[in-house]
């Protein structure tokens, strides 16, 4: 393997090293454990017409910041009160929230926390979900076990709370569930738009996520069909999006870009990533690590050289006619030289000269083929190669020997190669 090529797969491994390495460290990634740390248990109080009375209603929703959490309007409805149960070492704690957004249709509610949480909310998938995919719909169903939990649990810290409490009724009041399903096709209702799936939807797990399995938000789920089996609907997310949108909350939009990102990333990724940095850094260093093994060279004697012959000197250059015209001759090269009434001209003409345009004509000489190229400015009164007038605008190439006029035969300059040895 040649040197170049052997520095160019050392490049090439450690930049994809060092890819691998940032995509596995900062980029998205399927998470079952972040899909559960983003949803929520709500406690909300539903206000029942004109009266006082209250009636208590659980419910789901997620965190899409920090602070805002999203749910279903028939679990936060327009005036209730909802709190937000989390668990801690010291036993369920309870957040207020207040409400942002409220819709009957689309079925959605925004609410907003006064502390920030410390979770990794959801990123929402903004391209098309496709009939085939498997989803999760996460929430919390409401079943025998977690509607007596939380007051078990409560019960079983004693009187005063000076127990420690039996622990799994309160995991199981406070830990999300998680069904897995497929998506079936995309449903309208009432000009809202719902994706259809046979994942469990039962009560309770109303405004929970429904993700791809690789964690990226699709719905919200919503409602059970009472006449089909294991048909559920969860509100399409793009029906949240100008919402979120209106309200200028900050959320995290992914495409099917970091779909793949999210299907690759993992712990081989990372492992991959630091074995071809580590290899290709080996590799590059090799050079400087190890010493070069060349062998003795011989000592060879002086050999004289001969003297070399006065190399030839090719210099262009153009001569005007004219005694007028100062500089009378002027040396060319490969960069053009402007002639002209203009101050770029390096030549001076008579005043009376009139004829000749600010920008008349170029000059320059091609030393590989040791011809001129004339380019005609668009002047005025034209530019004449041995008597024959150039196209407006064109540029041709000469011999040397070839004369050239500035519009009047008195302009005239002749073009010649000058060699000398």
């Amino acid at each position: 393997m040649s040197e170049v090529a052997r520095k160019a797969i050392s490049l090439a491994g450690l930049v994809i090293g060092v890819l691998c390495i940032v995509i596995s460290v900062f980029g998205p990634r399927a998470s079952l454990d972040d899909m559960l740390g983003a949803t929520v248990r709500l406690s909300c109080d539903h206000p029942l017409g004109d009266t006082k009375r209250t009636i208590l209603v659980s419910g789901s929703g997620f965190f899409i910041n920090p602070t805002t959490i999203v749910t279903n309007e028939h679990v936060s409805p327009l005036g209730s009160k909802c709190q937000v149960i989390r668990s801690s070492d010291d036993g369920p704690m309870w957040f207020k929230t207040r409400q942002l957004w409220t819709s009957e249709v689309p079925d959605i509610a925004i609410l907003e926390l006064e502390e920030e949480f410390q979770i990794v909310p959801v990123s929402i998938f903004v391209d098309a979900v496709k009939p085939g995919d498997e989803v999760y719909s996460a929430g919390y169903p409401a079943t025998a076990a977690s509607e007596t939990g939380i007051d078990d649990y409560l019960e079983s810290t004693g009187k005063d709370g000076e127990l420690e409490g039996n622990r799994n009724l309160l995991e199981g009041f406070l830990k999300p569930q998680i069904f897995k399903g497929v998506v079936s096709t995309e449903y309208i209702f009432s000009q809202v738009a719902y994706i259809q799936t046979d994942a469990a939807l039962n009560p309770g797990i109303s405004g929970g996520p429904l993700f791809k399995t690789n964690g990226q938000l699709v719905g919200i789920n919503t409602m059970l069909d009472k006449e089909a089996s294991e048909v559920g609907y969860s509100i399409y997310v793009q029906e949240l999006i100008p919402i979120l949108n209106k309200l200028k909350i900050n959320f995290t939009a992914e495409t099917n870009f970091h779909s793949l990102i999210r299907d690759i990333n993992g712990f081989q990724i990372l492992v991959v990533g630091i074995i071809l940095f580590a290899v290709s850094l080996v590799m590059i260093l090799q050079p400087l690590l190890v010493p070069s093994q060349t062998p003795p060279v011989a000592p060879v004697a002086p050999v004289q050289s001969p003297p070399k012959p006065t190399q030839r000197i090719a210099k262009a250059r153009l001569i005007f006619n004219d005694l007028n015209i100062k500089p009378q001759t002027l040396d060319l090269s490969g960069v053009p030289v402007i002639l002209g009434r203009d101050s770029q001209s390096p030549v001076s003409f008579p005043n009376s000269w009139g004829f000749i345009s600010k920008l008349h004509c170029s000059i320059s000489y091609d030393e590989q083929t040791s011809s001129f190229l004339v380019q005609d400015l668009k002047s005025k009164n034209g530019t004449f190669i041995n008597g024959k007038r150039m196209e407006s605008g064109s540029k041709e190439r000469v011999a040397s020997g070839s004369s050239v006029s500035l519009s009047k035969p008195e302009c005239s300059f002749t073009l010649e190669k000058n060699i000398r040895r």
